[in-house]
């Protein structure tokens, strides 16, 4: 059985516990029962219960509704608090015609801290825009040399090689020439692929839609995959950031396919209108549970969203264990043509 100084312990925990108009309400309730108890034996004693219970009762229902205005901007903070937390940074604390000087301020100063959030966040985003841009542009170049440069080196050498074995070469070096002109050959093959993979120049030169039916083959040469790739609505002249961006999207989608869900089939949807182009990548692999990736250990899933976002798109995964997964990524456009 519990002792008495355990019960004062759990009281007193409780009370401090209490919520703050229970406490206060409850000081009140005090305060007003030890002043009905003086005026009892204070008052004639025909007028006792009138004199008391009347001004008490008033009383108790003034304190209970001043106190309940009074709090009700800490519960307007709290919920904006919680918005805040569950991602909503357009969420403010509204001015309140109950809240004395300190929780104004207090609003105010919250309002404040969010705005300056909003706008640093806004200036990382255009950072990491700009960052991917560069990236891309530094793909590009690399992928144009490796293609202009290396591999026109290694096209001279075959041809020397097929040279030197016309003039007639002793059997030995007509064999060494004849495995070095088929290694430069293999070569040549995989450093077309490897620039291409790298930044594929059919993306400039043809657009998105040739990009994803490029992707495609290349996704059926190196896995046991069928691709689809479909386009819907109008033909749109997509820019150049937009189609790359998009482009990386259905490349990082299809891979987290392939990595994950071991899918028979992927398709590929590209569409859209005067305002916008939306861009779908579905498998019929084993999916996963979105909700459930640590972004900082799924830099892949990280980049599509900036890359949308930055972009100021947005990107939906609709997935879940054992189930299909679908990606949309949807870009507002501006000054497009229909082509």
């Amino acid at each position: 059985m519990p002792t008495l100084r355990t019960l004062i312990a759990r009281l007193r925990r409780a009370l401090f516990r209490a919520p703050l108009l229970g406490k206060l309400a409850g000081a009140n309730a005090v305060v007003g029962a030890v002043a009905a108890a003086l005026l009892l034996f204070m008052a004639p004693h025909g007028q006792r219960q009138l004199i008391v219970a009347l001004p008490l009762a008033v009383s108790m229902l003034v304190n209970l509704l001043l106190l309940r205005l009074a709090l009700r901007p800490l519960a307007e903070l709290g919920e904006t608090m919680r918005r805040v937390s569950a991602g909503d940074l357009f969420a403010r604390v509204g001015a309140s015609p109950f809240a004395d000087d300190d929780l104004a301020r207090i609003g105010t100063t919250i309002n404040t801290l969010l705005d300056g959030l909003i706008a640093e966040h806004s200036r990382v985003r255009q950072l990491a825009a700009k960052a991917i841009e560069s990236a891309d542009d530094e793909r590009s170049r690399i992928a144009r040399g490796l293609s202009e440069s290396t591999a026109q080196t290694l096209a001279a050498v075959s041809l020397r090689t097929r040279s030197a074995l016309a003039h007639g070469a002793s059997p030995e070096v007509a064999e060494e020439l004849g495995v070095i002109r088929e290694l430069t050959v293999d070569a040549m093959e995989e450093l077309r692929t490897a620039s291409q993979v790298l930044y594929p120049s059919v993306l400039d030169d043809l657009g998105l839609e040739a990009a994803l039916r490029w992707l495609g083959r290349r996704l059926e040469a190196d896995h046991d995959v069928e691709v689809r790739v479909d386009s819907t609505g109008s033909a749109l002249e997509v820019p150049r950031s937009v189609a790359r961006a998009l482009y990386r999207v259905a490349e990082e989608a299809a891979a987290n396919a392939m990595r994950h869900g071991a899918p028979s089939m992927i398709r590929m949807t590209v569409g859209g209108d005067h305002g916008r182009v939306e861009l779908g990548i579905s498998d019929d692999g084993g999916g996963f549970d979105p909700g459930g990736v640590d972004p900082r250990s799924s830099l892949g899933l990280a980049m599509m969203r900036e890359r949308v976002a930055g972009l100021g798109g947005r990107l939906t995964i609709d997935s879940a264990p054992d189930c299909a997964t679908r990606v949309v990524a949807r870009v507002p456009l501006q000054h497009v043509r229909v082509s």
